[in-house]
């Protein structure tokens, strides 16, 4: 997977140069935190090429590594990381065991011109993958980096929720990528040169060879149980075909309650289109809306499929989804729900002068719960934050006869 993403900048003592790496049966433990420095590749080649797709190219040594995650989210496997020179480099991620491999992870070039290999791959804790590089492009040593981020995926999310795309570690961790048509050429994350702004891209043609993806990209679970058919819940989106030349790649948007590619298959298909035919064939991001109300009730998934694609396309970019609520009951309205928040103090006062309310949620920018407080039989209630970081919060009060109110403050 390319992914355009931060440096890791490090200033580590280099390990003394592991040797036996030279099969997978005699795969050497990487170190994680600290780097790992590669001699000469010289080893038995891999066989499972997970970009031959893409690549005739084939290597005629390697030199295999193994590293068992100490948590559960993502790491960041980084190669020539901290000074040049820069080699280029070839890297393959698998999981399984040695007669029995799968592709995870694979990454030639960070960018058209940074030839060194990144990529982020989702990890479990006690899981043991495989780190093979091979001699593509050069039988030079060199070191790499592993680094791990430990992500809590967590509850589902309450809403209102909206995903950028610039938590790279949580996207890796609690969003599935789904290469359904086994090219091992999926979703990913890519950045324009200019801003650090993240976006997924799925491709119909690399490199000028055509490809036939079936591609999804599938949320977490996300929450709609507070809400009922006299609420309006609508799931937006933007999207773009960035070549206006070839702007019509298909691709459909599903929902379910399930999050496997069956799941969705038989579950509900909210929307379908080739964007240059709606508008989006260029370097603009348009959004796109659908209404979800009938969703409201459950914990629900949805997908975003790249899919029967015509020919002599390029690919589509996706950013900025969001899930936003609209309540429809007047009696539990915003209007009947008084909150201040008091900086000096650290404090969130919540008045309720119609409704005994129970408990206070709040969950911050990924979703998570961060603070939560249960009362009996309150119409006022005075909140101690100083515990929780000054940040944009998701306050969701829930009243005694369980139907709740969701609103935005920040903490400062």
């Amino acid at each position: 997977m390319k992914k355009t993403t931060y440096l890791i900048i490090s200033f580590l003592l280099i390990t003394p140069l592991l040797r036996g790496q030279n099969t997978c049966e005699t795969a050497v433990e990487a170190n994680v935190g600290s780097a790992t420095t590669v001699g000469t590749i010289n080893g038995t080649a891999p066989t499972l090429i997970c970009d031959s797709a893409l690549n005739e190219d084939v290597a005629n040594n390697g030199a295999w590594y193994t590293y068992t995650a100490t948590v559960t989210g993502s790491a960041n496997i980084f190669t020539n990381h901290d000074a040049p020179p820069y080699l280029d480099t070839n890297m393959f991620v698998y999981t399984g065991s040695c007669g029995d491999l799968e592709c995870l992870a694979n990454n030639d070039d960070r960018t058209f011109t940074d030839f060194r290999s990144e990529v982020n791959i989702p990890i479990t804790q006690g899981t043991t993958y495989f780190i093979v590089f091979d001699n593509r492009w050069s039988a030079a040593g060199f070191n790499f980096l592993i680094t791990e981020s430990e992500v809590d995926c967590g509850e589902p999310i309450s809403l209102p929720y909206s995903e950028n795309f610039n938590d790279i570690e949580t996207i890796v961790s609690c969003w599935d990528f789904v290469d359904n048509d086994g090219d091992n050429i999926n979703w990913h994350l890519e950045s324009d040169n200019s801003s650090s702004d993240n976006y997924v891209v799925s491709e119909s043609q690399k490199i000028g060879l055509a490809l036939t993806p079936d591609n999804w990209l599938i949320s977490p679970a996300i929450d709609l149980t507070p809400y009922n058919s006299n609420d309006t819940v609508e799931l937006s989106w933007e999207i773009r075909a960035p070549d206006v030349d070839s702007p019509n790649d298909n691709y459909s948007v599903y929902i379910s309650t399930g999050n496997t590619v069956n799941d969705f298959l038989n579950g509900t298909l909210l929307f379908n289109e080739e964007p240059g035919a709606n508008g989006a064939g260029g370097s603009t991001l348009v959004q796109r809306s659908v209404d979800i109300t009938s969703e409201a009730g459950q914990i629900i998934y949805f997908a975003f499929r790249h899919h029967d694609t015509p020919e002599s396309q390029l690919e589509i970019h996706l950013d900025n989804v969001a899930i936003d609520f609209t309540l429809t009951n007047s009696e539990y309205s915003m209007e009947n729900l008084a909150h201040f928040y008091q900086p000096q103090q650290e404090i969130l006062t919540i008045k309720s002068p119609n409704h005994n309310f129970k408990n206070l949620k709040l969950y911050n920018h990924l979703g998570q719960l961060v603070f939560y407080q249960s009362h009996q039989n309150a119409m006022k209630e005075i909140y101690n934050l100083s515990q929780i970081a000054n940040a944009t919060y998701i306050a969701k009060v829930q009243f005694d006869d369980g139907n709740s109110l969701t609103f935005q403050f920040p903490k400062y």
